[in-house]
C-alpha cells in the first residue's frame, strides 16, 4: 500500500468509499486488512439502497446495515434466498416489501419472519407493504402479517395504501390475537385505505398508536366511517391529514395540533366546509380536492383560515372556464395575509390579473397553475397580456404553469413561429430524444415522459425579467 492511503485517517476513506459501487466496495476487502474493515463499516453502507439484483444478495450477506431494501416476494426468482431474508443481519431503515398469492405460500409465510427479524435487529423505522387482491388468503394469514407489521418495535412509518389482501374483514379481536400483548406506541405516520375490509386494521393501529401518530393519511375518496372520524379526534399530536370531508370534519374541530390537511370533497359535501374550515384556525396548509362542481350544488363560498400559507384546490373537471372558486377565491385572499403559495387547478390568467397584488396577497411568492386544456404550447403562456400584467403587478412571484407540449415537432402556434425563447427549444429537443428517461436538470430532478407533464417556470422566461441564465425547468412533483 501507498504510504499516503496508509496515513489517510479512517474517516477520509470512508468519505471515499461511500461512493464506490457495491462489487468495488466488497473488492476493497480483498486489498489489505485496513480496507479490508473499513469496507464493511456502517459509515459505507448506511446510505445505500438495493433491490432485485445480485448485489442484494451480497449486501444481505456482508453489510452491516442498508438506507432502503426492496424485496419483491412475488417469485421465487425474483429474491434472495428466503432464509437468508429472515436471518440476515444487515439492518435497514426503510423496508418495501411485495407480497402475493404463490402454490405453497411459502414467501408469504416468510414476511413475518423477514418484518420481525429487522425491527429486532434496530433500525426499522419505515415499513411498506404491497400486495395484490387476492381472495385466497388462508385464514388469519392476513391479519397475522399486519398484526407483525404494526407491532414492529420502533417503526415510525406504516404505509399500507397498496396492500389489498384483505378481502373480508378481520375482525378487531383477531388482529389483537395475532398481536399478542399490545404494541408500544411509536408510528407516527400511517397511509392506508378506508374500507369495510381494512376499517378494523386502521382502528387497531389509531387505538394502540394514538400517543405517537402525528400524520394520517387515507387516500382519496375512502369510506367514511363515524368510528374513525373520532378516533381521529382523539389524536393529540396530529399534525398532519389526508382524507374526505366528512372523515375530517372531528379532527379539524378537536385537533389543535393539526397544522396541514388535504380534504377530498364530493358534490354536495362542500356546504359543510365553511363549517368545517370556520373551526380550524390553526391551519397553516389547505388542500381542497372537488370531484366536481355543479352548478345545482348551490353557491360557492371559501371561508379559510386566516393563518394559511400554502394552499391548493383542485377540481377534477375539464371544464376550465367554469372554475367556481376563482371569484370566491379572490374574495378570501385579502383576509390570507400569511399565504406564501397557491396552486390552482386552471389557468385563470383573465381573473386573476389585476385582482392578485401585493395589496391583496402581500405575503405571496408563488403560484402554480395546472391547466386543463393539457395540449396547448407552454410558450403561449408568456405572451399573454394577463400573464404580463400578472407578473408586472407582482415583481416577486414565481408563477410556474403545468404544460405537455412545447410544440414538438413543428411551429404549429403562432407564439412558436415568433422564433423567441429560444431555450424552450431545448424541451423539445429533450422530449424527442429522453422518452421518458429520468434527468438532472437546471434546479434538480426532471421527469420527461412523452406523455406526461411538466413545470415550467414563466416568470423566468418572461421577458421582463429574465435576466437569469439558469434554466426555467423545476422538478415535477
Amino acid at each position: 500500500m501507498e504510504p499516503l492511503l496508509a496515513d489517510l485517517p479512517a474517516d477520509v476513506l470512508l468519505m471515499v468509499m461511500k461512493f464506490l459501487e457495491v462489487p468495488d466496495l466488497l473488492a476493497c476487502r480483498l486489498v489489505c486488512k485496513r480496507l479490508g474493515g473499513l469496507a464493511l463499516h456502517p459509515d459505507a453502507w448506511r446510505r445505500r439502497n438495493v433491490t432485485v439484483s445480485r448485489q442484494e444478495v451480497q449486501a444481505l450477506r456482508l453489510a452491516p446495515c442498508l438506507t432502503t431494501w426492496k424485496l419483491n416476494l412475488t417469485h421465487e426468482m425474483s429474491h434472495p434466498p428466503l432464509a437468508l431474508c429472515s436471518t440476515t443481519k444487515c439492518a435497514v431503515t426503510h423496508l418495501e416489501m411485495m407480497v402475493s398469492e404463490t402454490k405453497d405460500w411459502a414467501e408469504f409465510k416468510h414476511a413475518g419472519p423477514v418484518i420481525r427479524n429487522q425491527a429486532a435487529l434496530g433500525r426499522l423505522r419505515r415499513l411498506k407493504l404491497w400486495g395484490g387482491a387476492s381472495y385466497f388468503v388462508p385464514e388469519d394469514m392476513d391479519a397475522k402479517l399486519l398484526a407483525t407489521a404494526v407491532s414492529a418495535a420502533g417503526l415510525e412509518e406504516l404505509d399500507i395504501g397498496s396492500f389489498d389482501m384483505l378481502p373480508n374483514p378481520a375482525a378487531p379481536a383477531l388482529l389483537t390475537r395475532a398481536a399478542g400483548a399490545a404494541p408500544s406506541p411509536s408510528i407516527k405516520t400511517l397511509l392506508a385505505k378506508l374500507n369495510p375490509a381494512t376499517e378494523p386494521f386502521v382502528s387497531f393501529v389509531l387505538a394502540a398508536h394514538a400517543a405517537t401518530l402525528e400524520t394520517v393519511s387515507l387516500p382519496r375518496w375512502s369510506e367514511t366511517s363515524d368510528f374513525i372520524a373520532a378516533q381521529l379526534g382523539g389524536l393529540a399530536n396530529l399534525r398532519e391529514l389526508t382524507c374526505n370531508l366528512p372523515l375530517g370534519l372531528q379532527a379539524l374541530a378537536a385537533c389543535q395540533s393539526l397544522r396541514k390537511v388535504s380534504l377530498y370533497v364530493r358534490g354536495r359535501e362542500r356546504v359543510l366546509l365553511d363549517e368545517c374550515l370556520g373551526r380550524a384556525g390553526q391551519l397553516e396548509s389547505l388542500s381542497l380536492f372537488y370531484e366536481s362542481v355543479d352548478k345545482d350544488d348551490g353557491p360557492f363560498v371559501l371561508s379559510l383560515p386566516s393563518r394559511l400559507q400554502f394552499l391548493e384546490i383542485t377540481e377534477f373537471t375539464e371544464r376550465e372556464r367554469s372554475y367556481r372558486h376563482l371569484q370566491p377565491l379572490l374574495a378570501a385572499l385579502p383576509s390570507l395575509a400569511y399565504l406564501h403559495h397557491l396552486e390552482l387547478s386552471a389557468v385563470v390568467l383573465d381573473g386573476l390579473a389585476g385582482a392578485v397584488t401585493p395589496v391583496t396577497a402581500p405575503a405571496l411568492r408563488t403560484l402554480r397553475l395546472q391547466p386543463k386544456i393539457r395540449d396547448q404550447c407552454g410558450h403561449a403562456y408568456l405572451h399573454s397580456r394577463s400573464m404580463a400584467t400578472l407578473l408586472a403587478d407582482n415583481p416577486a412571484l414565481q408563477v410556474h404553469v403545468r404544460c405537455l407540449n412545447v410544440c414538438l415537432e413543428v411551429d404549429t402556434c403562432e407564439a412558436c413561429r415568433r422564433h423567441c425563447h429560444q431555450e424552450l427549444r431545448c424541451i423539445r429537443l429533450i422530449r424527442r430524444l429522453m422518452k421518458g428517461v429520468r434527468l438532472s436538470y437546471g434546479y434538480g430532478r426532471l421527469r420527461i415522459f412523452p406523455k406526461n407533464l411538466m413545470w415550467i417556470n414563466i416568470t423566468k422566461y418572461n421577458l421582463l425579467f429574465n435576466n437569469s441564465s439558469q434554466s426555467p425547468l423545476i422538478p415535477v412533483g
